[in-house]
């Protein structure tokens, strides 16, 4: 017995997914990159960077979406996480 599994395909990167809403995600996703300047374009410090691409924030629409209090929940939340990792350059410098 052959079972087919139904595939959904982003319409942009042509990446293949089991669910419609996954590829519906990546076409949103592959659509925002393709109208706004990525944030790699943008020259930020790699630790602005960082902070941002590990918080989703993808383009400058991304970033341009986030009030105030999102971006500092979004710096507060990655700086802790940093802070508690063992071994990170914070600790070589005390």
């Amino acid at each position: 017995m052959v079972i087919e599994q139904v595939r959904y395909v982003c319409e942009f990167c042509k990446k293949a997914f089991t669910t419609r809403e996954e590829a519906e995600d990546c076409e949103s996703r592959c659509q925002r990159l393709a109208e706004f300047p990525r944030l790699e374009e943008l020259n930020f410090s790699n630790r602005t960077f960082n902070l941002l691409y590990w918080s989703e924030v993808y383009t400058l629409r991304d970033l341009s979406d986030l009030s105030e209090q999102e971006l500092l929940k979004i710096v507060t939340t990655q700086a802790l996480t940093f802070q508690k990792k063992p071994g990170h350059l914070h600790q070589h410098l005390l």
